[in-house]
């Protein structure tokens, strides 16, 4: 039989808080205070023509020592900035010491900076240092007998996050078209000291990532093509600190477990859900057809709105991100998102703490005690690296 590797494709714009009339106040059920974010960046790294600030799908975050490391997916370069100015490259690309064939993600742990590949690009993380550069190259072992994982995140106590498997789903024959299929995922922790040992493996449990559909387009030889349900329900999870943060997207619920697998948090948002109504769903379908590109896009975008699949309540959330010393930070879910989002802070106790509005076009990377750093990009793509200032109230 002919194993069939498919990929969730582009065209189902899963919506960016809150339920389509109410607003945020109406689906949280406490008053929190709010921390406030600068009026303007406090810093800007554009591009000035030059080799150094030409960026192409970059990750950037905060070194120990106040410099900016932009890791730029293009070019394979690390690069770190200080005042504004480029003071070296740690990184180019290539298949030796220190160099690099891609590039996900990074993941900062004080002076150590761990780059993680595209999984079907490579199996191997490259560490560095900012101060001495590369430091080795590993291909992540659970153990004899242990599944194949892909890393995705580093906690500061030395583990990684891992799911299981090769970062994508794969169909050994045609599943039933039209259907609603839950696509579930497990992640784990993997300790693993040296490039050359075996890691010691502690799986987190079984969770759903998100619920897809199969479909036929029309003109095209494939047997079938998958799209994600629009609105539908889908799980998070991030490494913040000493922590691993799993939150469930359609009710708020939230578990945190630290570097050996235990559970620290088991909790709730302080949200309720929305009913989703088939204005809002017509909504939802024609915001995200005037996003396809292809008729492709609009066959995927049409199979994810049908009404059959969609659920009774809207989701409560649709992003999480890392924060501060082992912080979750919640981007609560927006049909059609204004100037700003709105975020919930769940400080490591479990305890949500705060709000905060932070700006809609900002795709934020790293936030630190007083800061929020990530990176914008324009009409034709050009991004630029931008830094708020973060106010915090009383925690």
């Amino acid at each position: 039989m002919t194993r069939l590797s498919i990929a969730v494709l582009a065209g189902i714009v899963i919506p960016t808080t809150a339920c389509s009339s109410g607003g945020v106040d109406s689906i949280l059920t406490t008053d929190l205070p709010a921390w406030t974010v600068s009026a303007e960046p406090t810093t800007v790294l554009a591009d000035d023509g030059s080799a150094a600030t030409m960026f192409t799908m970059i990750q950037t975050a905060r070194l120990p020592n106040g410099d900016l490391l932009v890791a730029d997916r293009g070019s394979k370069e690390l690069r770190i900035f200080r005042d504004g100015a480029l003071v070296t490259r740690l990184s180019r690309q290539g298949d030796g010491p220190g160099e690099l064939q891609d590039l996900s993600r990074i993941a900062v742990s004080g002076d150590t900076i761990v780059v993680i590949p595209i999984p079907m690009v490579s199996r191997e993380v490259s560490t560095f240092t900012s101060a001495g550069g590369f430091v080795s190259r590993r291909r992540l072992r659970p153990g004899a007998g242990g599944p194949t994982v892909t890393p995705i995140g580093l906690l500061s106590t030395g583990e990684f996050l891992v799911e299981e498997g090769r970062g994508m789903r794969a169909f050994n024959e045609v599943p039933p078209l039209g259907e609603l299929i839950p696509d579930s995922v497990t992640i784990g922790l993997l300790r693993q000291p040296g490039s050359d040992s075996v890691g010691e493996y502690h799986p987190l449990g079984r969770w759903l990532r998100w619920s897809m559909v199969a479909h036929r387009v029309e003109g095209l030889p494939i047997p079938f093509n998958m799209a994600r349900v629009a609105l539908g329900p889908m799980s998070y999870w991030t490494a913040s600190g000493p922590l691993v943060w799993v939150v469930d997207g359609a009710t708020g619920g939230v578990r945190a477990f630290d570097g050996t697998g235990a559970q620290m948090v088991n909790g709730m948002l302080p949200v309720r859900p929305a009913p989703l109504d088939a204005r809002t769903t017509q909504r939802s379908r024609d915001l995200a057809l005037a996003r396809a590109a292809t008729a492709f896009d609009s066959a995927a975008v049409t199979a994810g709105h049908d009404a059959a699949l969609l659920p009774a309540n809207l989701p409560v959330l649709d992003a999480i991100q890392a924060g501060h010393d082992g912080e979750l930070w919640v981007r609560l879910f927006a049909l059609e998102p204004g100037s700003t989002r709105e975020y919930l802070v769940v400080n490591r106790s479990g305890e949500t703490i705060a709000r905060v509005a932070v700006p809609s076009d900002l795709f934020i990377h790293q936030i630190g005690p007083d800061y929020i750093l990530g990176v914008r990009r324009d009409a034709d793509g050009v991004e630029t690296v931008v830094e708020y200032g973060l106010r915090r109230g009383a925690e």
